[in-house]
């Protein structure tokens, strides 16, 4: 990143880099692939290299990796035992989890939180996981906190969704623009539902989704709270204290 990279020559403290583009970063990823079982990676420091498969999903968790192997090494350890030290490691509640849902259909819950990169990235994750799938269906709730952005990042989001998914379900206002792109963009009017909060979402929702349907779940958090619509959908709904974000008597007091 061309921002962080000012610092090489200006610190005096020891730079490492990491990188899915520059072979002449310190950690250097390389086969870097996404399939329906998870990510695969190879990790290249110096003369060593090491492998890296997880259930995971995202070509992007690349750079949640990468910077741990590198904290590892920096520490003392070798490359290889910083590798095998992640072969545990599991994405946070509500952060591209893969969850049974209702009637056979497989959730991908991300309500944790939302914005344009991530929301770009989980659109490219629901096409690639939902290519055998009945139908993809993208529930998107607003991306908030985006000032005078607001609109062309959702515009933006909008396109994208036209490309990655078969019905469209967006929740909150900011979502509206979201629509109209998807729908200019030629997603079926039949396709694209809206909905002032989750609530009307999750009554809309919750006798459409069937067998085969792969669904991603991903909005911010105030005013959206997509997780609501989740624990609707799972299919283990007395596992949503241990699965889901946002649980609990004090979460329930903030509607």
């Amino acid at each position: 990143d061309v921002r962080v990279n000012i610092l090489n020559g200006n610190t005096k403290c020891e730079l490492l880099t990491y990188s899915t583009i520059d072979k002449n970063a310190s950690f250097y990823a390389s086969n870097v692939e996404m399939s329906e079982e998870g990510l695969g990676l190879s990790v290249q420091y110096g003369e060593n290299r090491a492998n890296l498969s997880l259930p995971i999903l995202g070509e992007y968790q690349s750079y949640v990796l990468m910077p741990a192997i590198a904290c590892g090494v920096a520490m003392g350890m070798g490359l290889h035992e910083a590798v095998n030290a992640l072969k545990d490691f599991d994405v946070p509640k509500g952060r591209m989890n893969i969850l049974a849902g209702i009637n056979d259909s497989v959730l991908i819950d991300s309500s944790y939180n939302s914005s344009p990169d991530a929301t770009f990235e989980a659109l490219k994750v629901l096409k690639k996981v939902g290519e055998r799938a009945h139908r993809k269906i993208a529930v998107l709730g607003n991306m908030n906190e985006l000032g005078e952005t607001t609109e062309r990042e959702h515009r933006k989001i909008g396109r994208k969704a036209f490309e990655c998914c078969d019905m469209l379900v967006a929740v909150g206002d900011y979502t509206k623009s979201l629509c109209e792109e998807a729908r200019s963009s030629g997603l079926g009017e039949d396709k694209i539902f809206w909905f002032k909060d989750v609530f009307a979402a999750r009554e809309f929702l919750k006798d459409k989704v069937s067998a085969g349907d792969v669904v991603l779940l991903k909005g911010s958090q105030n005013k959206v709270r997509l997780e609501v619509l989740v624990k609707e959908l799972m299919r283990d709904k007395d596992r949503a204290g241990d699965l889901l974000v946002r649980q609990g008597k004090e979460w329930e007091k903030i509607w």
